[in-house]
């Protein structure tokens, strides 16, 4: 098979990746994760409408709904105050109700504020009422702005008192290596606590580069391996589709760079052609994403991104230890 369509799809994937750092993202700000169980009393559909409400008064004031959030959450309760079978052709549903929105420290079971909501909605049938109802919830009240702000310094003040805690932590688990955690935990203090948010953004960024070291180095021994082993073009391959993923800012890349030369020269011989076409693809990929890290501006901004994108996929995939549906049904 020739080696440059073996390369073409890693090059794609690398370009996919530098294009996946323009994204706009909710960096920094203080994160709040929507959780809205299912309650007997609302049909599942109309429960999907409300956590989308939830979701838009989050966005709507500032704030960020994503997967950093491993205590703050904001949540709503629905009592109904008064149902009404409309005798109409066909019949209606008409529910009078109240929804309680509540933000609270699941991981403590505090409650850091409330806020209640009027609402009616008529429809067809019973869920087609509830999705009425809360289709008309406001996102943008005096109540709801006193809520989102009160709950907002509870948490900035959070964050400023245990802030020495959480750099601990991440001094501890970047020297075991886990630099995921230890960015992830760094990345849960807002940028509303100035000071501390800063020395986090610092700390997260040094952790980060010694990710990119660390993992550098292990790939590009893993290179190495391979292409001792045996030199021809599969080997070639494998050896290349590891040493592509080594970060241009990690400190093994000289020696990369090296082994890359090395491999070259031993396959040029062999079939030259198609391996100068590779390596003309690879030359001016690395040229083009070591332009965009030029200058320390540049760099940080890179590094910003994928910095995020590691803190947001480890909090998905962190084990869950907590119970939240069962604390927040507790509220």
């Amino acid at each position: 098979m020739k080696i440059y369509t073996l390369l073409l799809p890693i090059l794609l994937m690398l370009v996919a990746g530098v294009s996946a750092q323009n994204e706009q993202s909710d960096y920094g700000r203080i994160s709040l994760l929507v959780v809205q169980p299912e309650y007997d009393h609302i049909p599942l559909e109309a429960n999907k409408y409300l956590e989308d409400r939830i979701r838009r008064i989050v966005t709507n004031h500032g704030l960020a709904d994503n997967e950093l959030s491993e205590r703050f959450v904001i949540t709503a309760k629905v009592y109904t105050t008064s149902k009404v079978i409309v005798p109409t052709t066909p019949s209606r549903v008409s529910l009078n109700m109240e929804v309680t929105l509540y933000v609270g420290d699941i991981v403590e079971n505090k409650i850091y504020g409330t806020t209640t909501i009027a609402t009616a909605g008529i429809g067809t049938n019973e869920t087609k009422a509830f999705i009425a109802a809360f289709q008309r919830i406001p996102t943008d009240t005096p109540d709801i702005k006193e809520f989102i702000k009160t709950t907002k310094e509870r948490i900035a003040a959070y964050y400023s008192q245990t802030a020495s805690s959480i750099f601990a932590e991440a001094e501890r688990l970047s020297r075991n290596r886990q630099y995921d955690e230890a960015i992830y935990r760094l990345l849960l203090i807002p940028d509303v606590c100035a000071g501390v948010y800063q020395k986090a953004q610092t700390m997260a960024q040094q952790i980060y580069f010694q990710k990119i070291d660390d993992d550098g180095e292990t790939l590009l021994q893993q290179a190495w391996s391979i292409w001792s082993i045996c030199n021809d073009h599969p080997s070639a391959i494998r050896a290349m589709t590891l040493l592509m993923q080594i970060n241009v800012s990690a400190a093994c890349r000289p020696r990369a760079d090296t082994l890359i030369s090395e491999i070259d020269t031993k396959l040029r011989a062999i079939e030259q052609r198609e391996w100068e076409f590779a390596m003309q693809q690879y030359e001016d990929e690395l040229a083009m994403r070591k332009q965009k890290q030029a200058d320390k501006t540049a760099l940080w901004n890179t590094a910003i991104v994928a910095i995020q994108n590691i803190g947001v996929a480890f909090g998905k995939n962190r084990p869950q230890n907590i119970d939240k549906t069962q604390i927040i049904k507790s509220w």
